[in-house]
């Protein structure tokens, strides 16, 4: 009779839980007004919404008033997707 030897043990590692991060909720970007036909030409905002379309903004101004805006009417680069807007949002955190 031939002994057995021990069974090794199948070490399954186990995988590694990844640290779950909350999602950083993107700064507003600060924009200006700068064609001087429009009506509140140089006064400031911030884009708090995502606009029906890419050519435009939702500006909230700082009296509260919120404003559909065309980008060629503002400081900021044009913004060519909606999914953009954190970019540009984080684009304009950085000046």
């Amino acid at each position: 009779m031939v002994p057995q030897l021990p069974r090794k043990k199948h070490i399954v590692q186990e995988p590694m839980v990844l640290k779950i991060q909350e999602p950083v909720v993107p700064q507003k970007a600060i924009v200006t007004v700068l064609q001087q036909s429009h009506p509140r030409f140089g006064n400031s905002g911030t884009i708090e919404a995502d606009a029906a379309n890419r050519w435009q903004q939702i500006v909230t101004i700082s009296d509260g008033e919120r404003l559909l805006v065309n980008n060629t009417d503002l400081d900021a680069p044009l913004v060519p997707t909606p999914n953009a807007k954190q970019s540009l949002a984080m684009f304009l955190c950085r000046w």
